[in-house]
């Protein structure tokens, strides 16, 4: 995936932009990420897309877990970088580990050590939502927290793309 700089920034400014896009008007945050990368990297299959639902929202809209976003960036970096089954006991594939640990460590420096999503969501609005209860989640979608979510979503994106290439 050795591409020349200028190229590099076109795909990450394109990945970023979709996922972006996707968060805004789909929500599932990890199913954007891996979506926009699908959509310009071309080779990763749906089922990956389909495999992250349950990460969203920090886990099953639950709040608690890894923001979902940062999942399917790692998803996504396992998927081209990760040992197969057949590997089992005979590589560990620490370029996968290293690589997503640049993500995570690029996560961290932009949007602080807290990177659970209820933990996101207090940093951007000052409180946290409730995505099972219909008018929390209806308060999300209209608070400014959508918007910092697909920003946070697209900077994963662009993050992988420069992280890949």
């Amino acid at each position: 995936m050795k591409k020349d700089e200028a190229e590099i920034k076109m795909t990450a400014k394109m990945a970023y932009d979709l996922a972006y896009d996707y968060d805004l008007q789909y929500g599932f945050c990890p199913q954007c990420v891996i979506a926009a990368l699908q959509d310009v990297l071309e080779d990763i299959p749906d089922d990956l897309i389909k495999s992250a639902q349950p990460l969203s929202g920090g886990g099953c809209l639950t709040g608690v877990g890894t923001c979902g976003a940062l999942m399917g960036g790692l998803l996504v970096i396992g998927h081209y970088q990760g040992r197969t089954r057949e590997q089992f006991g005979k590589a560990k594939q620490l370029k996968c580990l290293m690589t997503g640990k640049e993500l995570v460590e690029k996560f961290m420096e932009k949007y602080g050590n807290d990177i659970t999503c209820k933990g996101l969501q207090t940093s951007f609005c000052g409180r946290s939502f409730n995505n099972w209860n219909q008018d929390d989640a209806q308060a999300f979608k209209e608070s400014p927290c959508k918007k910092c979510c697909a920003e946070l979503t697209g900077d994963v994106a662009k993050w992988v793309i420069e992280l890949l290439s």
